[in-house]
């Protein structure tokens, strides 16, 4: 039960390296939504993007928008565990500064990619916690992240996507009680 009170306030919401971003050729791809799956993959894509592009923070919108995707691509995988040693802390203590207050854009390049793979690195732990990895197809979640980016019409309306996430709860809340008798 522990475990699903953890991932209720995402669901319920409404890398460092030398990759260069490659919008032109994602941009291109249309996203196809014919599973449940398919829309729980682009709905939490889209819903993780909204934490950037909603957030009241107004360095939130300073961030490379391309960057946060490369690094979102990097970020969910097993084995992120963003920790003391992870250079990505230096970078983003950089970007924003020791408080949080500041913003350096001589850091906005790879500090934008640290913070996408911390977002993604977060979000697969969630889902590793509650075993529920496998259902996510990562190219749609990375299509729903890109196009959520945007802040454009997602793919899908806000309804059905909110309807989606409330499945996705119901489920793992039945998950959780099934497991606790």
């Amino acid at each position: 039960m522990k475990k699903f009170l953890f991932l209720l306030p995402f669901f319920a919401l409404g890398a460092c390296g030398d990759d260069e971003a490659k919008p032109e050729a994602d941009d291109a791809k249309v996203v196809e939504l014919k599973t449940f799956e398919d829309k729980l993959s682009y709905s939490f894509g889209v819903l993780d993007a909204r934490k950037v592009t909603e957030a009241r923070d107004e360095n939130s919108g300073k961030l490379d928008r391309a960057m946060l995707l490369v690094g979102y691509k990097d970020g969910f995988k097993s084995g992120v565990r963003p920790g003391p040693e992870d250079p990505c802390i230096k970078t983003m203590e950089s970007l924003f500064g020791a408080q949080g207050m500041d913003f350096n854009e001589a850091y906005l390049k790879e500090g934008s990619k640290c913070y996408g793979r911390f977002m993604a690195a977060q979000f697969y732990m969630q889902l590793e916690s509650v075993s529920e990895v496998d259902r996510v197809n990562k190219d749609v979640l990375f299509k729903g992240f890109q196009e959520g980016l945007k802040g454009t019409d997602p793919a899908i309306s806000k309804e059905e996507i909110e309807s989606i996430i409330q499945a996705f709860d119901q489920e793992m809340q039945a998950k959780m009680m099934a497991e606790q008798e």
